[in-house]
């Protein structure tokens, strides 16, 4: 349950995949199945298929020592209980607190950005994030582009363009995608920009009586726009559904663990935390899926 608590921000747009282990086939079906008039045979060709793609969690280890005498002071003002005593076992709490809100936080920053290097020491290393899959599936043989629908180069966006470019983005989509529920996901930048247009562009009334601005002005409230954390320095937006973004994580399985144990040293304690973490779109398919490559349109 670890990174559902730790990094709410940006998992709640996203969906859970637990008990993955290094990879798992994920996809959607595919096909161009329809009804026909009847004439009692079967419809020719196969057209029942998988689009399948592989979701890759990977094992993370955080091995911390610390001296709970040494953190006192620094916890002092937060835990000043129990009438003015701090009582040890709340001490300890508060700091493996500590430990955990800054792993996952950097769980959180690599959302998009992480790339994965087996040699490295970072949680940058640890897994592929959705924005190097992006890259991934734009190179070689790409499986994103323009011709396929699912790709638009738009450019760099400010105080004075983001409602028309956010706007011609969500146009661009397939009809399929601008029919259901979807978000796009932007830097606090883009989003900061956006709102600053929109109150140019509509006034300060409709801003303020209708406070519409989180959803694209045009979409009739099917596109949310979500500013993340995680996306700070990313060049890409993705719109697409809440079902199309996978996380998986081991939710507990035999290599995960987190403990808090005494080493040799009586005045130490050291936790320990293994957990397998990745992401993955289910689909990249135009039907589901449009990235927005910032300032690509212009370069």
């Amino acid at each position: 349950m670890l990174p559902s608590i730790g990094i709410a921000e940006a998992l709640k747009y996203m969906t859970p995949r637990p008990g993955v282990t290094y990879k798992e086939t994920v996809g959607h079906l595919t096909g161009t199945m329809q009804l026909r008039p009847y004439d009692g045979n079967t419809n020719a060709g196969t057209n029942i298929g998988i689009g399948e793609r592989t979701l890759e969690t990977f094992l993370g280890s955080c091995v911390e020592l610390f001296d709970p005498n040494g953190l006192t002071q620094t916890l002092w003002a937060q835990l000043q209980a129990h009438n003015g005593q701090v009582v040890n076992t709340d001490m300890n709490r508060a700091i493996l607190f500590k430990i955990m809100d800054s792993i996952l936080q950097k769980l959180n920053a690599s959302l998009f950005s992480g790339v994965r290097n087996g040699s490295g020491t970072t949680t940058a290393d640890l897994f592929n994030g959705f924005d190097t899959i992006t890259a991934t599936d734009m190179a070689g043989t790409p499986l994103i582009s323009n011709a396929l629908g699912n790709y638009l180069a738009i450019d760099a966006i400010t105080s004075s363009n983001a409602v028309d470019i956010l706007k011609a983005l969500w146009r661009f989509a397939s009809a399929e995608l601008k029919g259901i529920k979807t978000q796009m996901l932007v830097p606090y930048s883009v989003w900061e920009a956006y709102c600053d247009d929109y109150m140019t562009t509509l006034g300060a009334a409709p801003y303020n009586n209708q406070f519409e601005q989180t959803y694209l002005i045009g979409t009739n409230r099917m596109c949310e726009i979500i500013p993340l954390v995680s996306k700070a320095s990313s060049s890409l937006i993705h719109l697409t559904t809440k079902e199309n973004l996978l996380y998986g994580y081991g939710a507990g399985v035999e290599k995960e663990q987190i403990e808090v144990r005494r080493p040799d040293n009586p005045f130490l304690l050291q936790f320990v935390l293994t957990m397998f973490f990745g992401v993955q779109f289910e689909t990249v398919d135009a039907k589901r899926l449009l990235v927005g490559g910032i300032g690509a349109a212009s370069s």
